[in-house]
């Protein structure tokens, strides 16, 4: 079992969340699932909306870009490998237009670990800004 970590540095403007979303919907595609438990597209939460306490993980916003996390937790490394990693490098790896710098990642090995009896969500959740309304705007 491994995570993947992927920050993404989205533009500022509308058209560039959308854009954003709409690619990680419609074009990052996942054709073979067998090796993924579960990947989650994810926008940080301010401290003052949580009233927790954050530090130094730099994953927030910024005035240039709003941050994206993209979470991945993959059976094994050649799972992401065969499925993200190598189409990825296919495509290129130019920063796109609604990038403000390329994405940065990191895979993680779990060395240890808790269950807890709460379960992984049974629906997929994809769409963008403008249909789920909660996106950075």
């Amino acid at each position: 079992m491994h995570f993947v970590l992927i920050h993404w540095k989205i533009r500022r403007t509308e058209q560039a969340v959308h854009d954003f979303l709409q690619y990680w919907s419609e074009v990052l595609t996942i054709p073979d699932r067998a090796g993924l438990i579960g990947e989650f597209l994810s926008q940080p939460l301010r401290p003052e909306e949580t009233g927790l306490f954050q530090n130094g993980v730099a994953l927030q916003d910024t005035p240039a870009y709003y941050s994206f996390v993209n979470l991945g937790l993959w059976e094994d490394v050649c799972a992401f490998q065969e499925q993200i990693d190598r189409p990825y490098r296919q495509r290129g790896l130019a920063t796109l237009p609604f990038e403000y710098a390329k994405c940065q990642g990191i895979l993680l090995q779990p060395c240890q670990w808790r269950l807890g009896t709460a379960s992984l969500p049974a629906w997929e959740q994809l769409g963008t800004a403008e249909r789920d309304g909660d996106a950075h705007t």
